[in-house]
């Protein structure tokens, strides 16, 4: 008689410690569970805003390019010794030639 209350008590000390044991590993998972979205979250934002300063920094860069290259082009015009451009040396050939100058 006193052996199996001995086993019963046991018993019970080894489903309490495994109740104990599934409901930290429950606790756990829901732990593990939200920082996993938390990280998901927060890589996903990470990403739009890696993206939008790209973009942002790729439309600086390109207007700057446009403005350097506007830059360079109205140098290249207002130079007074720019050389004469092919278009311009036929029209001068025409005007002297007075012969018309087929497309």
């Amino acid at each position: 008689m006193l052996y199996q209350q001995q086993q019963q008590r046991l018993y019970q000390e080894v489903r309490e410690e495994k109740e104990r044991v599934a409901e930290t590993a429950r606790r756990q998972r829901a732990e593990v569970d939200a920082l996993q979205r938390k990280l998901e979250d927060t890589h996903a934002n990470l990403i739009v805003s890696v993206r939008s300063e790209y973009d942002t920094s790729r439309a600086e860069q390109d207007k700057r390019h446009e403005v350097v290259t506007k830059l360079l082009l109205n140098q290249c015009i207002l130079r007074p010794t720019q050389p004469p451009t092919l278009s311009g040396t036929l029209q001068e050939q025409s005007r002297t030639s007075n012969t018309r100058l087929s497309p």
